[in-house]
């Protein structure tokens, strides 16, 4: 944009120059001119190519700028990422914990349920030996005394016929004599 108003004011002052009668005299005024534009514009179009340069370098800081954001946000993300990750597992491992203590809660309500079923099938066993002593003891004695009540018929019955034997042993003694 300068440098085409540059060139619209050159053209004017030639113009001008042109229309107010300029002459050969100012040859080298004109020439010198040129040089002079020559060089302005070799110069304009350094500023503009620096101008040119400063933006590439200005957009490519920009760029780098979005990048090291991109990048920043991008470890962000990923320490987010790696933070759900690690809760996620920290919340399977306490649901695994949680099922694994009911599942061991359930087992030593078992085990204990299993113990006190043993503990009374053992008292009901002892129960049921000592009722099976009593009644073997109940039998025995019942034997006993069916034995007593045997052998004192039995000793009654010898001493019935001892003393029938010394009777007529008696006898025949007073018969004999």
């Amino acid at each position: 944009m300068i440098n085409k108003s540059i060139k619209f004011f050159i053209m004017f002052l030639l113009s001008f120059n042109v229309f107010a009668g300029g002459d050969d005299r100012d040859q080298v005024y004109y020439e010198n001119l040129d040089e002079e534009l020559a060089a302005f514009e070799a110069q304009l179009e350094a500023e503009h190519a620096a101008e040119a340069l400063m933006a590439e370098i200005e957009t490519e800081m920009a760029r780098q700028a979005a990048l090291e954001a991109f990048q920043e946000k991008l470890e962000a993300e990923k320490a987010a990422a790696a933070a759900a990750t690690a809760a996620y597992r920290d919340a399977l491992l306490e649901a695994e914990l949680d099922a694994f203590e009911a599942q061991l809660e359930a087992e030593l309500a078992a085990a204990a349920e299993q113990l006190a079923i043993e503990k009374e099938l053992a008292a009901f066993e002892a129960e049921l030996e000592a009722e099976a002593r009593q009644a073997a003891l109940e039998a025995f004695q019942q034997k006993l005394e069916a034995e007593k009540a045997a052998a004192a018929r039995s000793t009654a019955i010898y001493q019935a016929r001892l003393q029938q034997e010394q009777m007529i042993k008696d006898r025949q003694a007073q018969l004999a004599l």
